[in-house]
């Protein structure tokens, strides 16, 4: 089974952040340097292009929770906030 590449994950990703956002007014872009890759997935993570422009905090987005792409089907889902990122994948791989 051919798994699927990271710049594919990233499209997905994008896709798929902007479906579920569309009712938001802000643009928003992947943080290449913090994406995460695992054997069965990849952790993207994004922010407001605003807040990367300017660092002011009013520019940030609140309750943005990293996506992560399945690399067998290319499943998209969003994790929590609640707890680290690593135990959300942790739980992911377990099941």
């Amino acid at each position: 089974m051919r798994l699927i590449e990271i710049s594919t994950a990233k499209q997905i990703a994008v896709n798929f952040i902007g479906s579920t956002s569309q009712s938001c007014d802000f643009n928003f872009v992947i943080i290449d340097e913090h994406t995460i890759e695992r054997s069965g997935c990849f952790i993207f993570f994004y922010e407001s292009s605003k807040f990367l422009k300017t660092g002011k905090f009013e520019d940030r987005l609140v309750g943005n929770s990293p996506v992560l792409i399945d690399r067998k089907n290319g499943d998209a889902k969003y994790l929590g906030t609640a707890m680290p990122v690593e135990s959300y994948i942790y739980e992911y791989e377990r099941s």
